[in-house]
């Protein structure tokens, strides 16, 4: 992360430990997550033509909300092992290969 200078300085004078370090961080990102994940379910839902019954928009809004919580899971996993010139490679590949696809209209 960014603050890594910040994390090791309160690490090594044991304020507190890496892995309260990343609860906490996954905390204050919580309510961003969780309501961007309600109002594009809740848009898209709709919009799609779905009958509107609770119990399936519920889950939908589950399923998408305990997706994101993985995929920032992994993301601090996957960055913490990688040095900084890997992470801006994948980045532009990632974009690149999203702008071919879009442009393309071919499936993968």
């Amino acid at each position: 992360p960014l603050d890594l200078p910040i994390l090791r300085r309160e690490h090594f004078n044991r304020h507190y430990s890496s892995a309260s370090y990343y609860l906490a961080l996954t905390i204050a990102d919580s309510p961003v997550v969780i309501i961007s994940a309600i109002i594009y379910n809740v848009v898209s839902y709709f919009l799609t033509g779905q009958p509107p019954e609770f119990h399936r928009i519920a889950l939908i809004i589950f399923i998408t909300i305990a997706m994101s919580f993985t995929a920032q899971a992994v993301g601090i996993f996957s960055g913490s092992f990688s040095d900084l010139t890997v992470r801006k490679f994948i980045f532009f590949i990632r974009n690149h290969l999203i702008k071919l696809s879009l442009i393309n209209r071919q499936p993968w």
